[in-house]
């Protein structure tokens, strides 16, 4: 395995559970996570006081070039590699044998990093261990391992549980049964969106009321019929699949299927693909016939989450809203699913804003990741987006008539 290694400390490997797109312009509930909250807290704990605790582990590996994937594979299986004595969410230190070095690179179970940022990808169940810039340029080009006869890189940990948080934040599980949550409204994850001039309780968002996959349906269903919801905008299926919800032997949305019949719903059905132009397009397209018709409204995907988190930060960027008003409610699905909140779970909760909420917002704005998002007209962007991806003049006056307090 031509592995040379220096160990003077050792710590067993973390169990961790299983389980998460640009166009340019200017400048507290209850949930189902208990049990791995408490992991999870256990270990941040553990985190908190890693730098007076890190020990030495350091670890010389030969690599190999995966030319398919444009990454350096390392000459052993990840087991092995835990067994030097890393752990996941570790920050680590890498020198390969060319002199070419890399600091401070978080070890993960999978690339929960930015695009074109460094990451280790150690997964437990995996035969490799796998070095490479997420999304981006080949590590093995340009840390100029193209010469070396025998390319071996080593391994040293700089702090133990420096992104331990960000892991967690991206392998959160949530249960189906309302029993384990606050509310059938924390369940269904359903609420009115606000800010800046948006019209009140007029454009909402939810689970979805009629894929009942999550068993929340029937509840979001429920919710809207008795908010007066008129018309939805499902990001999630096409005509075709709402028809075999409307057939399937758990079907408990009447309202929802009423509501179809009578043309009062648009089904986009879009990938959760946000830097791609189609999306934007089904965005448009949505939206354009969302103001066609009568409110109030409801957005949903499956879950409410991700799709449609990204619809009602488009809107409520729109309409004016703060950026804090806008993360305060996009974070709002995680404490309905997850009870993350800033104050339950602080380092997840900064972790998902930073891998989740804010590249939708440069998605948007068209700023460079870890800009500062502040200091963007966040209304211009938004119109600037929907004009880039299809929208008329006209039909962008419409949306802002049909949703807006002006």
């Amino acid at each position: 395995m031509n592995v040379r290694t220096s160990v003077t400390a050792f710590a067993c490997a973390i169990a961790l559970a299983s389980c998460i797109g640009v166009v340019g312009c200017s400048s507290t509930s209850q949930s189902a996570s208990s049990s791995s909250a408490a992991a999870e807290s256990s270990a941040t704990s553990q985190a908190s006081s890693t730098a007076a605790s890190t020990p030495h582990v350091e670890a010389t590996i030969a690599c190999k070039h995966n030319e398919d994937s444009g990454w350096v594979e390392l000459i052993t299986d990840s087991a092995s590699f835990l067994e030097f004595g890393f752990e996941i969410g570790d920050s680590i230190d890498l020198e390969f044998s060319n002199g070419y070095k890399l600091e401070g690179v978080p070890l993960y179970t999978d690339s929960y990093v930015r695009e074109y940022e460094p990451v280790a990808v150690a997964h437990k169940d995996s035969d490799a261990v796998v070095l490479k810039f997420n999304a981006g340029d080949d590590l093995w080009t340009v840390a100029g391992l193209q010469n070396e006869a025998s390319p071996q890189v080593t391994i040293t940990l700089r702090e133990r549980g420096t992104y331990l948080d960000t892991e967690y934040s991206r392998k959160l599980t949530y249960t189906n049964n309302i029993a384990n949550y606050g509310s059938e409204t924390v369940f269904a994850n359903f609420r009115a969106i606000s800010g800046g001039k948006l019209r009140s309780n007029w454009i909402y968002r939810s689970a979805s009321p009629i894929d009942n996959q999550n068993k929340r349906a029937s509840y979001a269903c429920d919710l809207a019929e008795e908010a007066g919801v008129k018309f939805f905008l499902n990001l999630s299926d096409n005509d075709d699949k709402i028809k075999e919800h409307c057939e399937a032997s758990d079907f408990d949305s009447q309202y929802y299927a009423d509501l179809f019949n009578a043309g009062n719903v648009k089904a986009v059905a879009m990938n959760f693909a946000a830097r791609e132009q189609q999306f934007g397009e089904k965005v448009v397209a949505g939206l354009v016939a969302m103001s066609e018709h009568e409110g109030p409204y409801l957005i949903h995907c499956v879950e409410g989450k991700d799709r449609t988190g990204f619809v009602c930060i488009l809107l409520e960027m729109l309409a004016g809203a703060s950026l804090d008003e806008i993360r305060a409610d996009y974070m709002l699905s995680y404490a309905n699913y997850f009870g993350v909140t800033a104050q339950s779970r602080p380092g997840v909760y900064n972790g998902i804003v930073t891998l989740a909420f804010d590249p939708l917002v440069e998605v948007v704005t068209g700023a460079e990741p870890k800009a500062d998002l502040s200091t963007y007209d966040l209304p211009a962007c938004a119109e600037k987006y929907l004009l880039d991806h299809g929208m008329t003049e006209d039909q962008l006056a419409k949306l802002k008539s049909a949703i807006l307090n002006e």
